[in-house]
């Protein structure tokens, strides 16, 4: 329950509260999770009625200062709350897992017109538990790049690189929710006693047969498939469709038809981009891999990964260093990423949406590849890969149909913030 100090009450999860009036408003939050317990926030925010500040004023949350990039008269866009403050956290959530409201906040002036300024407040830092899927498992939150967006490949300097990972600037904005997980065999099978039409479990048993460990020998056809009964499955708004307008939608029936489309903008359950899938397994960090790896060289290009080899990388990843039967293991019993994201190195490849193809130059918006192709996008290496094909900018392909006892997926769903969007139920945050 948000209190804004005005009054003015809301039980969003996400609350969108417009001030009419210059004053210092003291609000609070209380949550309360399953079992009943409560946790209460509070702060305060101050409207101070003066000039709209110029594009190039900096909007100060807690002890974190950011940039405008836009304004929007007479309204300042929403600001997403991320990280810092003095509060403490609540009850017994981790701390990698959330991160508290701020207890205070200055907004930019409003116009002297008095013109009302809209503050948005969200639980949110990267890698937060954003959901609980009864059939994926955690989905981690992963924000939008930003204006300035990232750098997506890989340096001339990196060892062991390939020649087809040069490096552009990329910007996404969609805000997702992200699988801390490959897919499962027991997310397979969950999916399947509600959904009939999806096939059986591909998995090839000699790479690895457990229920934790994840569905490998799955073509792109079927991945793409999984995702649209999930979304079915869970009423949410589709991805895939047969046509271009985005009327038809891939279904059991049509799944092999060979024509795909994808509204990125929908809110159901979908293969990352190529470019999203390398935003979180790097999580904000440049070198080769999401974990600072000091012993991996160029001396190592052409030599087998051996045990104790890598061990920082080993801490993180199922690859050929250890992986000495030759097959997947349990998902999530390595180390996670600086996001939470788990086996985005090694384990199984991970089919992505785009066309493989040569990077584009300088500078992409939300580029999800050509428009046909020969090969579907892979990442993160996998059980049978050496250390240097376990990369964050490492790519793979192969057709469509191809089955191999190394590739698994995992899905994604864009978060829609907009609270008069009914087509997306974005979950319950931890309290």
């Amino acid at each position: 329950m948000w209190d804004f100090g005005d009054g003015t009450t809301s039980t969003s999860r996400v609350a969108y509260h417009t001030y009419s009036s210059p004053k210092t408003y003291v609000w609070s939050l209380t949550a309360t999770d399953s079992s009943g317990d409560t946790c209460t926030r509070a702060g305060t925010i101050v409207i101070e009625d003066q000039t709209v500040p110029s594009p190039t004023d900096n909007i100060t949350v807690g002890r974190y200062t950011r940039t405008q990039d836009t304004l929007e008269s007479p309204e300042l866009p929403s600001r997403r709350i991320h990280k810092g403050g003095n509060c403490e956290n609540c009850g017994s959530v981790n701390d990698d897992d959330t991160s508290p409201l701020k207890c205070a906040a200055i907004v930019p002036p409003i116009a002297s017109t008095g013109a009302p300024v809209k503050f948005t407040g969200y639980l949110l830092k990267p890698g937060y538990l954003f959901a609980r899927d009864p059939i994926l498992g955690n989905l981690r939150y992963v924000p939008a790049t930003g204006p300035a967006g990232f750098v997506q490949g890989s340096p001339s300097s990196e060892p062991c690189r390939w020649s087809d990972e040069q490096q552009f600037t990329h910007v996404l904005t969609r805000d997702l929710a992200v699988m801390e997980t490959e897919v499962t065999r027991r997310a397979w099978e969950a999916l399947k006693a509600k959904q009939p039409k999806l096939p059986a479990d591909p998995t090839c048993p000699e790479f690895g047969s457990g229920k934790a460990n994840p569905v490998q020998c799955v073509t792109w056809c079927e991945a793409v498939l999984f995702a649209n009964l999930l979304a079915v499955s869970e009423d949410l708004t589709r991805c895939y469709y047969t046509d271009a307008s985005k009327r038809i939608p891939i279904d059991g029936s049509n799944y092999l038809s060979g024509k795909y489309y994808c509204d990125f903008e929908a809110c159901g359950y979908r293969l990352p981009t190529e470019a999203e899938w390398e935003w979180f397994c790097r999580a904000g960090t440049t070198g080769p891999f999401s974990v600072n790896e000091s012993r991996y060289t160029s001396k190592d290009c052409g030599k087998p990964s051996l045990p104790g080899m890598f061990p920082e990388l080993e801490a993180v990843a199922w690859f050929s260093a250890n992986s000495s039967e030759s097959r997947t293991s349990p998902v999530g019993t390595k180390k996670a990423n600086p996001w939470n994201l788990k086996d985005v190195h090694g384990n199984a490849l991970e089919w992505c949406w785009d066309w493989l193809a040569t990077y584009p130059h300088p500078k992409r918006t939300n580029y999800a590849g050509p428009g046909r192709g020969t090969y579907r996008v892979e990442r993160g290496g996998s059980f049978g890969f050496p250390a240097k094909a376990c990369r964050s900018a490492f790519r793979d392909g192969d057709t469509p149909d191809y089955r191999g006892g190394s590739t698994g997926f995992r899905l994604v769903r864009k978060i829609d913030w907009a609270l008069d969007d009914p087509a997306c139920d974005d979950g319950e945050p931890s309290p």
